[in-house]
């Protein structure tokens, strides 16, 4: 209610400032992003353009239609529209910023880089630039570079939860459980709700050789408590379950991560598992088929289906199922068995 209040007087004073003519560009600027806030895209674009003809220089005003076009699937349009600004004016952070998130999601990783150098450069104090210029480096394997970026942002903002979740990661990437444990507890100390630290504090005190199993289970538990549609969470919380025998929770929190998330292949791998170990093997092979649709490339579906279709004496498509999978992983964790159950096929019924 205070955020629709504080709306409400905010659009009462811009429309008071523009009583008898439109010449104020910021209060049609700040209508136009309460347009937005308030998903009122015609108007929220009326506004932003007219204040781009009030006063067409600004990059205030251009950078906030660039945000308009990117909100609303106009990319190019916005990518456009901010290297314009950036060229008119090199000094103004958020565009570069903004671009470089863009490009970085357009897959255009050297481009990306480049632009969010540049907003690093222009707001050296600003953490969440340099955060996400670590996002960068990490997502194009200089893991070094990442480190030094998140660890100037906690320098500047020591609250600054996401970098220090990133940290964490980076040290998990590294199996140095203590130094990912640190850094997730100094996220959490930051931000209690914080979801996805919780998981990954989970999943790194799974690892960690002297952590006891039940702390994993309470991080697990806060995750959800806190994001109940992290499929993540409920996955990593499922696999603890089953690994204990319990497969009919288990089975609960794959399928509560599978409505969340029906594009996670892991999940249905796992749905595949748990079904199976309760005895339910159509169940199982159809959640194991979903697996190898969402991921191609991973051979353990095609296996536990081969393996379920030689139980049910389908050995045809038991053959095509091993053949699958030692052609994606000829020297995985299966390949022996499935290389001995293929020869037995083909000698008891060549295929």
């Amino acid at each position: 209610m205070a955020r629709q209040d504080d709306i409400d007087a905010t659009i009462s004073e811009a429309k008071e400032k523009l009583r008898g003519s439109f010449k104020d560009a910021d209060a049609m600027r700040l209508l136009g992003s309460c347009y937005m806030y308030l998903k009122m895209r015609d108007e929220a674009l009326f506004m932003y353009e007219k204040a781009l003809d009030a006063d067409p220089g600004s990059p205030t005003v251009k950078f906030a239609l660039a945000s308009f076009y990117v909100n609303d699937g106009q990319r190019a349009k916005a990518v456009s529209m901010l290297r314009d600004i950036n060229s008119e004016h090199p000094s103004f952070a958020p565009a570069f910023e903004l671009l470089g998130k863009i490009l970085s999601e357009d897959g255009d990783s050297a481009g990306a880089l480049d632009a969010m150098k540049k907003a690093a450069d222009i707001e050296t104090d600003n953490p969440e630039t340099l955060y996400e210029l670590g996002n960068l480096y990490d997502d194009n394997d200089m893991q070094d570079m990442a480190m030094r970026m998140y660890e100037r942002a906690v320098e500047i903002d020591p609250e600054h939860a996401p970098a220090h979740n990133a940290i964490g990661l980076l040290h998990s990437d590294n199996e140095d459980w203590d130094a990912a444990i640190a850094a997730f507890r100094r996220a959490l100390a930051a931000v209690p709700g914080y979801s996805n630290a919780h998981l990954n504090l989970a999943n790194a005190c799974r690892n960690h050789p002297n952590m006891p199993f039940q702390d994993a289970v309470d991080e697990l538990n806060l995750a959800i408590r806190f994001d109940p549609e992290n499929a993540d969470a409920l996955n990593a919380l499922g696999e603890i379950y089953y690994e204990d025998e319990d497969y009919r929770r288990a089975l609960d929190l794959f399928n509560n991560a599978a409505d969340v998330n029906p594009e996670l292949p892991e999940t249905f791998l796992n749905l595949g598992n748990a079904y199976y170990m309760l005895g339910e093997a159509n169940e199982a092979v159809s959640a194991w088929r979903r697996a190898s649709e969402l991921d191609p490339e991973n051979a353990d579906p095609h296996f536990w289906i081969a393996r379920a279709c030689l139980e049910s004496g389908q050995q045809l498509e038991a053959a095509i199922r091993f053949k699958l999978c030692l052609s994606i992983d000829p020297d995985g964790d299966h390949s022996q068995e499935a290389s001995a159950a293929l020869d037995k096929i083909k000698y008891e019924w060549p295929v």
